[in-house]
Parts: C-alpha cells; sequence; structure tokens
C-alpha cells in the first residue's frame, strides 16, 4: 500500500491585512508625509513588501484606493478641497495586522480659499463654480471668470486628462472644462488655477472625477501538511508551523473548512485530527486500518483508506466515523484518494481482480477504468468539477481519464500523475513523475492541459505530490529520494 507523506490544500477568502520587518515580514512606504494645495488633489504612494496590508485614512476628507492589498504594490491619496480657511491634517496608517506591522503617512493640507471675489484695492478676481464632478466617462462643463475692467488672467490645469479651451484671457470670460475618461481605480482630482501675478490675485477650481470601484484582490491561505524535524507530525499555514506532538510521523493528507483544519496521521490504526486536538478513531472491522486521504464537506468529514487482514486490503471510506466497504468482489483493493462534490462521494484505487485494475467509486459503485488482464493500472487522485470526474494514476500509456475516457498528455508509459485539479476555466492540472528512460532516475512534472513542465530532474524516486489550484496560481508539494 502507498503511504502518503506530504499534503498541500489552499483555502482562499477576502482580507486586508499586511507586515514589515518582523515575523519574516517587510513593509515599506514610499514617503511619510503629503502635502497638498487647499484646493485637493491625487498623489501616488509606492507600498513595498512581502505581506497582506491594509491601508486607511482617519479623516473623510482624504481618502486613499486600494485599501487593501498584498506585497508591491502603489496606492493613491485624494485629498478634497478645503472649505475652511485653515490649515488641516490627516493620517493614512497602512498596516498589516497578522504581522503587527505598521506605517504612517502625515498628510497636511494648505488652508482654502473662501468662496466669493478676492479683492485687492480696485482689482477683483471671481471664478464659478468652484467645484465640478465628472463621472468615469468624463465630458465637458463651463466655468465663469469675473474680473475688474480689464485684468488679464492665466489659468492652469496641472493634469493632462483636464485640459481647457483657453489658458488666458482679459476681463470676463467663460472657460470650458474637458476631462477624459477615466479607467482607473479610484476618485482623481485636477485644481484649476485662476490668477493674476502682478496683484496676487488667485481662485482654485476642484475638479473631481469618479473612477472604477477598487477591485479587492483574493488573498489565500497556504496549508502544507507533513512531519517537522523532530519527526512530530505537523502543518503549516502560510509559513507558521502547528505539531503536534502527541503524533509521531507524518500528517499525510489535509483538508480546511470554516477555518477548522483536518489532518490525518501516518502509521496503522490511527484516525484524523481536528486543529491538533484528540484523535478521532476510524474502525474498519479488520486487523489493522491504513488512510489515505482526507475530504470536508458541510461539516462532514470523510476519509479514504483501507483495512487489512493479512496479506489483504481491503477499500473503504468514512463518513464522520461511519466506515462504508467499497470492496464487493472480496479480492484486494485500494482507496487512494475521495472527493465530495453535491454529496456525492467519490473514491479513487484500485483492485487487485484479474490483476491490478483502476477504478473509482461514485457513493459505493465501482467504475472500472483501465487495467486488468495482466496490465496494471492504479488510481491515486480523483477531482470532480460539475458534471465531470477527473482521475489521475499509473497507466502504461500516459494517460489520465476524463468521466472514464483516457485523455493522453505524455508521450511516456512510465508516467504517474499524482494529483488532479481543474481550475474555474476548465483548465486540467496534473502533477507527477515519470521514469527517465534507461536511468533510475525520475524527472517531477506538471501539466497544465497537454503543456508539460519539467519541475525537477534527477529525483531517484519521488514518492507522492499534491497539488492546489487557485483562479492563477498553481501549488504542488512532493518529495524524493536523492540516494
Amino acid at each position: 500500500m502507498k503511504k502518503l507523506f506530504y499534503s498541500v490544500l489552499v483555502t482562499f477568502f477576502v482580507i486586508g491585512c499586511g507586515g514589515d520587518d518582523k515575523n519574516n515580514g517587510s513593509l515599506r512606504v514610499g514617503v511619510t508625509a503629503l502635502s497638498f494645495v487647499g484646493g485637493g488633489g491625487t498623489q501616488s504612494v509606492d507600498i513595498a513588501g512581502n505581506v497582506d496590508w491594509s491601508a486607511e485614512s482617519d479623516q473623510t476628507w482624504c481618502a486613499v484606493t486600494p485599501k487593501i492589498g498584498h506585497g508591491n504594490a502603489t496606492v493613491n491619496v485624494t485629498a478634497e478641497r478645503n472649505p475652511a480657511e485653515t490649515p488641516r491634517t490627516a493620517k493614512i496608517t497602512v498596516k498589516a495586522d497578522d504581522a503587527g506591522l505598521f506605517r504612517e503617512i502625515t498628510v497636511t493640507q494648505e488652508a482654502g480659499k473662501p468662496d466669493g471675489p478676492v479683492i485687492i484695492g480696485d482689482k477683483s478676481l471671481n471664478v464659478t463654480p468652484v467645484e465640478l464632478n465628472f463621472g468615469q466617462g468624463g465630458g465637458s462643463e463651463t466655468i465663469h471668470i469675473e474680473t475688474s475692467a480689464g485684468l488679464e488672467w492665466t489659468i492652469t490645469s496641472g493634469e493632462t486628462w483636464c485640459k481647457l479651451s483657453t489658458l488666458s484671457g482679459i476681463g470676463n470670460a467663460d472657460v470650458t472644462v474637458n476631462v477624459e475618461a477615466h479607467t482607473g481605480i479610484g476618485n482623481r482630482i485636477a485644481v484649476l488655477t485662476v490668477s493674476n501675478s502682478e496683484y496676487s490675485l488667485s481662485r482654485e477650481v476642484m475638479i473631481e472625477q469618479a473612477g472604477n470601484e477598487p477591485v479587492i484582490p483574493k488573498q489565500y491561505d497556504i496549508y502544507v501538511a507533513g512531519k517537522n524535524k523532530d519527526g512530530y507530525a505537523t502543518y503549516w499555514k502560510n509559513g507558521e508551523a502547528f505539531v503536534n506532538q502527541n503524533v509521531t510521523g507524518a500528517y499525510i493528507d489535509i483538508a480546511v473548512e470554516n477555518g477548522d483544519v483536518y489532518t490525518l496521521a501516518s502509521g496503522v490504526n490511527v484516525g484524523y485530527y481536528k486543529n491538533n486536538g484528540a484523535k478521532v478513531a476510524l474502525a474498519s472491522g479488520y486487523a489493522n486500518t491504513y488512510v489515505s486521504s482526507i475530504a470536508v464537506s458541510n461539516g462532514n468529514v470523510y476519509v479514504a483508506g483501507v483495512g487489512a487482514a493479512g496479506a489483504r486490503v481491503y477499500a473503504m471510506y468514512w463518513m464522520n466515523g461511519t466506515a462504508t466497504n467499497l470492496n464487493a468482489s472480496g479480492s484486494s483493493s485500494t482507496a487512494n484518494s475521495i472527493f465530495v462534490s453535491n454529496n456525492n462521494v467519490f473514491v479513487a484505487g484500485y483492485t487487485n481482480l484479474n490483476f491490478s485494475a483502476a477504478l473509482y467509486w461514485r457513493n459505493g459503485s465501482p467504475v472500472i477504468l483501465a487495467g486488468g488482464n495482466g496490465i496494471p493500472a492504479e488510481a491515486y487522485c480523483i477531482f470532480v468539477s460539475g458534471n465531470d470526474v477527473y482521475v489521475g494514476g499509473f497507466t502504461d500509456s500516459g494517460s489520465y481519464w476524463k468521466n472514464g475516457d483516457a485523455v493522453k498528455i505524455s508521450n511516456s508509459n512510465l508516467v504517474t500523475f499524482g494529483d488532479i485539479a481543474v481550475s474555474s476555466n476548465g483548465d486540467v492540472h496534473i502533477a507527477g513523475f515519470a521514469r527517465i528512460t534507461g536511468t533510475n532516475n525520475y524527472q517531477f512534472k506538471y501539466w497544465k492541459n497537454n503543456e508539460e513542465t519539467v519541475l525537477y530532474n534527477g529525483g531517484d524516486s519521488f514518492i507522492t505530490c499534491r497539488m492546489a489550484v487557485t483562479d492563477n496560481d498553481v501549488y504542488i508539494v512532493s518529495y524524493y529520494f536523492t540516494g
């Protein structure tokens, strides 16, 4: 019977957290202070690090987008027009809660100018309105400049996306403000300045344009099961070890639901563990019990394995500790992998009936895939996507099975597929190992559909592998002997 020693499962959910230079995390911000004119504006700040982070302003007039992220990123800080004739201050905190880290940015804004005309002696300058708002599509609006007789003025935008119909004039005038479409994230601001340098007169107009809502990136928790250097069963969450000193040997598989971690231990007559707690024993009715794979669905715990009596083993699975014997033929059989979909239980394995034949069971009913009649075949992994059942294992043809039909992806007949997964867009991902022809060495490989990638070349013997697939990333673990 094959023993599986390392496993990986990726669960994901949206969070807003991050880190700095402790606990192996890093978090940096490009500036610690920003300054805005009274009319407002938008400035960019670079964030550098290797952790999940969130960013928040303590003042409503000062906004930051996006508000969460991971690793290196650029955020936009937007200050609205200051309606008061006094300066004001805000504080932006970029923090990584899980790592206990934070950075602060102090934002200051100059005093705003009062509404109405600016008057010095017999010279005056006024602009209306003092604020314009545009949607994402942009558009055109008009501002009115009113001055004392014969006063020259200039107007500037400061932003290439906000263009003006004229840049200077004398006396009263209307100026058209043309704003381009905004495809970026978050609002942006331009400040128009109308001024006369000779008499030190100036007025400001704030132009604010809506942007796309920030897309909150999915964040992933990575769980890996195995054993630590001291030989105790251990699982790791994002690199942090959780050791079960009551279990000598390895955790061989892991499942996570609603934050609870379920693990299987290697060895004979073992069971599963929830959050490293007490062992939940699994009885098979035979002299010995071995387990190989675990799945959790809607609070129910499913485990695949075998009961052993003498030289024979019998495929089984357990639901919440209750055993179901999958062996109807009386010959030896093995259950290697379990998957639950819509309350249907799928188990992949093989039977020694008429030599070794790969098969899977759906709710206890066998589906023979290949082998028998003197041609060996074994099933080691199973994945269900919608109504499609994907099975990987060992055959003499370099194929996996989809709904019982062989799909050839390797030219080698010495290949073993250790794990299989299907992403949301239908891509089929397979990890496994192939013996290098004419040698005793193996290549560890990954296939995406029919495209093959060699991950490691030259191991004497790869034991097993586990894989998890998110929308964009593939996580694979394995280990091998080198001599």
